[in-house]
This record gives structure tokens, sequence and C-alpha cells, in this order.
């Protein structure tokens, strides 16, 4: 993995020449020549803010604030928390029924 600036740019630079290079943009470039470090784990709780295609019904709101990680933001908006990272795309997606009254459980 290059050190410094300068060997990010001549290996950039050298994979510019490679054919199996051809077309790609310069971030992927950059990203072979090693330039982009891997994600470091967020800490937790992860928190995800969901901006909805419509404003909320009455049924969505109540179900919506029987939930403890929940929390409406605004009529289009809601901030989820979760612990790990497929709990909180499991609450994500609740909200894609959410508007049925009654729907408590994700």
């Amino acid at each position: 993995m290059p050190t410094s600036n300068a060997d990010v740019e001549r290996v950039v630079a050298c994979l510019k020449s490679v054919r199996f290079c051809d077309g790609l943009e310069a971030v992927q470039l950059a990203a072979i020549a090693g330039e982009l470090r891997p994600l470091a784990p967020q800490d937790t709780p992860y928190v995800f803010d969901v901006e909805l295609r419509k404003p909320m019904s009455a049924a969505m709101r109540k179900n919506v604030e029987a939930q403890r990680d929940f929390q409406i933001v605004n009529d289009g908006r809601i901030r989820i928390t979760a612990a790990d990272m497929d709990l909180g795309f499991r609450r994500v997606a609740y909200l894609g029924y959410a508007d049925n009254p009654g729907v408590l459980r994700y």
C-alpha cells in the first residue's frame, strides 16, 4: 500500500497505462492504488434518519410513537436508533408498513 501522496500519484499514473483500467474514473484508480482506506467500524448505537416519501398518517404516527427507539423529527422524517446494523435496517423496513393501525412489530 502506498505510504505518501507522491506514491499514490505514481501508482495512479501507472494504473492509467494498464489496459484493464481503461475507462475507470480517478476515484476508482485511487481506490485501486490504495489511497482509500477501509471503513473503520462505527461506534454504536447506529442512528438512521429516514426521510419519508409522504407525510405520515395518524396511524403511522401512533405506531411510531409507541416504539422505543423511534423519534419523530417532523412529519417527513423519523430518526431510528439501533444497537447493530441488522436491527437498524429491520426498523427502517418496518416504516414501510407502519401505516397500518396497530402494527407494532418489526
